[in-house]
């Protein structure tokens, strides 16, 4: 065998069908900053450009100063304080301080039909969209130097720029929502905000209480996709679900007849291009390799990883590469997740790593496991991958809060059943027995949005994040309160459980329906309570405006 066999490089499958994002940009541009900066980039475009002077003049340099009023002197400048600044190629939205108010700036600025500038340069000390790592398409962030100057060749290369960002673009929208396995927010109450904390672009907000994503401002970088728990941000150019079809087809070839894999292969997910490729040999000498190049890394999460070692993959490696920070976190949280989660089953940590610690382990031979390979639900996919990992169970392992992995411990004296959580539970981890009064749960399923312990009116509900590496305790749903039913003292039929008829007691003590003897009504089924009431409202008509 070679130094190193790679078996096959697999390119991102192509998805023929995929939805697409179209920015319609006429040219229009926008440069707003220091008043000598703004002149010579505006000198520089082949379209006047609209000037919105925000800063003072950068450069103490006179003969640069004079050069700039000289263009100046072409061009109609405004100058107003820029209060808000919104929007992407072809749709950024200005809006001014003005004697009158707030306007928007296009308005004042082109005509009173214009709403909106195509292309934004942004020459400030300080970026308006500071913070932002992955800026909006059609914004163009360049500063002066420490001179006060923006260097000839970078306002060239931003004119050419410029010049090619007038016309109709298109790009995939990359990601995917399924808004019922959001855990966002339920009841009012705010749960999982994962993918809020991971996006570099600023492009996931909150509208109306609910998460929404820009496709406009979005860049594909996928984080937000590995961070959420459920699958309601799912990427989707590529797909797991197809990317993992390619890994499951290179497998088939690495098989005997009895479908064992003979040589498990390594796995390397990689953006670069072959030619940027660090050499493989120096962690797979004499190894099978699958190299899957793929435009954003950290688009593939742990789930995706652990899917590919159970199905028979030797470890994977990912290439290093340079990220936004927020990325990088996301994909260094994830990593540690991922060889934690491996460790505590009794697998080596390595087998999922970074290009730069990976070692070349011994694993046993495997039997291939198309299941794994299929279009399963995230955490079940995730659920399912572990368990056929589970080697040896270690000790049960204690998260910091922000994982989604952990129980749920319920103060089942003071709990009254009411199931208020399983109303809000994203993932069904929180369930009502509807054959007993009884409350479940099940720690595979539980995310940890804390949905369930925010919205329990009695306060008995408290998360504890951590992983039971045992597939078995994992899996098994457990009742965290049961009370016996009580019966209807009319009709003997079980109805409601002791402690929500004993709050309801306490609550309804004073109300004239439930008064004296008729307080009994309560330990009545709904059918035998209208019937009690029933006669008195015939006797009393004006009654029944109470109730």
């Amino acid at each position: 065998m070679e130094s190193h066999q790679i078996i096959v490089e697999l390119q991102p499958p192509l998805n023929l069908v995929a939805p697409q994002v179209d920015y319609h940009s006429a040219g229009s541009v926008l440069v707003i900053g220091a008043e000598d900066s703004c002149a010579y980039i505006a000198d520089a475009l082949i379209r006047p450009p609209t000037i919105l002077v925000t800063d003072k003049i950068s450069c103490d340099d006179e003969e640069y100063i004079e050069g700039a009023d000289k263009i100046l002197q072409q061009h109609k400048v405004f100058r107003l304080e820029l209060t808000r600044l919104t929007g992407y190629l072809g749709e950024f939205v200005a809006e001014v301080n003005t004697p009158e108010g707030m306007m928007n700036f296009a308005q004042i600025s082109v005509s009173a039909a214009a709403t909106s500038f195509d292309i934004v340069v942004d020459t400030g000390r300080n970026s308006v969209f500071e913070g932002v790592e992955l800026l909006p398409p059609g914004y163009h962030y360049l500063p002066a130097n420490e001179q006060g100057k923006i260097a000839d060749e970078a306002i060239t290369a931003l004119s050419e720029t410029v010049a090619e960002q007038e016309g109709v673009f298109s790009k995939p929208l990359y990601f995917r929502v399924n808004e019922e396995l959001c855990g966002y927010q339920k009841a009012g109450s705010i749960g999982c905000t994962r993918c809020l904390d991971a996006c570099a672009a600023d492009a996931i907000g909150v509208v109306d209480q609910q998460v929404v994503t820009d496709p406009y401002l979005c860049h594909g970088q996928g984080a937000c996709t590995s961070q959420c728990p459920t699958g309601a941000i799912s990427f989707g150019y590529p797909s797991g679900h197809m990317l993992r079809g390619q890994w499951g087809q290179s497998l088939e070839g690495c098989c005997d007849e009895d479908g064992t894999v003979v040589e498990p292969p390594v796995l390397v997910i990689t953006s670069c291009s072959s030619s940027e490729q660090p050499d493989l040999a120096a962690f797979a000498p004499s190894q099978p390799v699958v190299i899957q190049y793929i435009e954003e890394v950290v688009s593939i999460g742990l789930d995706s990883w652990l899917a590919a070692l159970a199905s028979g993959y030797r470890q994977i490696v990912i290439v290093d590469e340079e990220l936004p920070q927020a990325s990088r976190g996301v994909l260094t949280e994830q990593l540690n997740t991922c060889q934690t989660l491996l460790s505590a089953i009794g697998q080596p940590r390595e087998r999922v790593s970074l290009v730069q610690d990976a070692q070349l382990l011994v694993v046993p031979h495997t039997i291939y496991q198309p299941l794994l390979m299929q279009d399963l639900a995230k955490r079940h996919l995730i659920n399912t991958s572990l368990k056929q990992l589970e080697v040896e169970v270690g000790e049960i392992v204690s998260f910091s809060q922000g994982q989604p992995f952990g129980q749920v411990l319920c103060d089942g004296d003071n709990c009254t059943l009411c199931h208020a959580c399983v109303t809000v539970c994203p993932t069904g981890a929180m369930a009502a027995n509807p054959q007993a009064p009884q409350l479940l749960f099940t720690e595979a399923d539980c995310i940890q949005c804390g949905l369930c312990e925010k919205n329990c009116p009695e306060h008995v509900l408290t998360l504890d994040p951590r992983f039971q590496p045992a597939s078995a305790l994992r899996q098994q749903t457990i009742v965290l309160k049961q009370e016996a039913p009580i019966h209807c003292i009319r009709c003997d039929k079980p109805f409601a459980t002791e402690s929500v008829i004993s709050k309801m007691e306490k609550a309804l003590a004073n109300n004239s329906f439930f008064t004296g003897d008729a307080l009994q009504r309560l330990r009545m089924c709904g059918d035998c309570k209208v019937r009690d009431i029933y006669p008195e409202l015939i006797e009393n008509p004006l009654d029944q405006l109470k109730l």
